[in-house]
C-alpha cells in the first residue's frame, strides 16, 4: 500500500536513537524527506547518514525541544532547505518510569519521594516539547493548507501507572492538547493525533530488566502476562510496530482521522 509519503517533509524530535530513529528510518523508506532532531548533534547526524546512505534525503539538526526559540529555528531551517514542513512527530521524551544518570537508566522513586526538578523534566520535554513543535509548525502548515501533527504517547497517560505519576500526567496533558488543537486547525486541512505505546523489547527495557538472571526472566514473564498478544509472539512489541502505526497516521491514508489516540500495545489496555 502506497502511503503517499513520497516527497513529504517530516521533522522528528528525539530521533537520534530508539523509537525516534526507527520512525525516521521508516518514514524515509516510504519516501519522505526527514529532519532528524536530537538534543545531541552526533546522534542526529548519525541517523541522517543512515538515511542518506540508503538513498534517502535527511538532515541532522540539534535542538532542545523545551526551548521554543530553538524549535522555531529547527522548523525554519527545514523550511529553508525543503520549502515546506508537512509532518511533525514529537517523539522526544524521558522513558517511562526511568531517569538517566551518567548514561544509565534507573527506576524512578515513588511520587512523594521525588522533587519538583524531576517533575519538570517530564513536563518540559513531553508536554511543552509538543507545544513548541506545534507552535513552530502550524503557521507553515496553515499557509500550505495541509499538515500532520503527531505526538508519540504512552498508555501510562491513559490509565496511570505507579512510579510514572508525573510522566502519566504529562502524557495525559498532551492528549488533551491534541484533541483541542485538532479542532482548531482542521479547517486548514491539518490533522493532530497521538500514537500511544507500552513496553517494547528493543528500547531501554533491556537496561532496566536484563534477561541474564533467573529473577529478571521471571519478572519479564510476569510483564508479558499483561500483554495478551505477547503469548503468541513470544515477546513484547517493538519500535517497528510503533513506527508502522506512525507512518500510517501521518500519511494521506489517514486524512480523515484527527483528534485520536491509537494504542499500539498488544492488548495491554483497551480504552473506550
Amino acid at each position: 500500500m502506497d502511503l503517499g509519503l513520497k516527497g513529504k517533509v517530516a521533522v522528528i524530535s528525539g530521533a537520534g536513537r530508539g523509537l525516534g530513529r526507527t520512525i525516521a528510518l521508516t518514514l524515509a523508506d516510504e519516501g519522505a524527506r526527514v529532519a532528524v532532531n536530537d538534543f545531541y548533534l552526533d546522534r542526529a547526524e548519525a541517523v541522517a547518514k543512515e538515511i542518506k546512505d540508503k538513498g534517502g534525503e535527511a538532515l541532522g539538526i540539534q535542538a532542545d525541544v523545551t526551548d521554543v526559540e530553538q524549535v522555531k529555528d529547527l522548523v525554519q531551517k527545514v523550511v529553508d532547505t525543503w520549502g515546506k514542513v508537512d509532518i511533525i512527530v514529537h517523539n522526544a521524551g524521558i522513558p517511562a518510569g526511568t531517569l538517566e544518570t551518567d548514561g544509565l537508566m534507573t527506576l524512578v522513586p515513588l511520587f512523594h519521594e521525588t522533587e519538583k526538578e524531576t517533575w519538570e523534566k517530564w513536563v518540559n520535554i513531553d508536554f511543552y516539547g509538543l507545544l513548541n513543535m506545534a507552535k513552530a509548525a502550524i503557521p507553515h502548515m496553515i499557509s500550505q493548507n495541509s499538515g500532520r501533527i503527531l505526538s508519540v504517547g504512552s498508555d501510562a497517560g491513559r490509565v496511570g501507572e505507579p512510579r510514572q505519576v508525573v510522566y502519566s500526567g504529562a502524557k495525559a496533558g498532551t492528549y488533551g492538547f491534541i484533541k483541542a488543537v485538532a479542532k482548531e486547525v482542521a479547517r486548514y486541512g491539518i490533522t493532530a493525533n497521538a500514537v500511544v505505546s507500552s513496553a517494547m523489547d528493543d528500547t531501554y527495557l533491556a537496561e532496566i530488566i536484563p534477561s541474564d538472571t533467573p529473577e529478571a526472566q521471571e519478572r519479564r514473564k510476569a510483564m508479558m502476562r499483561v500483554y495478551p498478544l505477547s503469548r503468541s509472539r513470544g515477546g513484547l512489541g517493538t519500535t517497528k510496530d510503533m513506527a508502522g502505526a506512525v507512518a500510517f497516521m501521518v500519511s494521506d491514508r489517514a486524512s480523515w482521522i484527527t483528534g485520536q489516540l491509537l494504542s499500539v500495545n498488544g492488548g495491554y489496555c483497551m480504552v473506550d
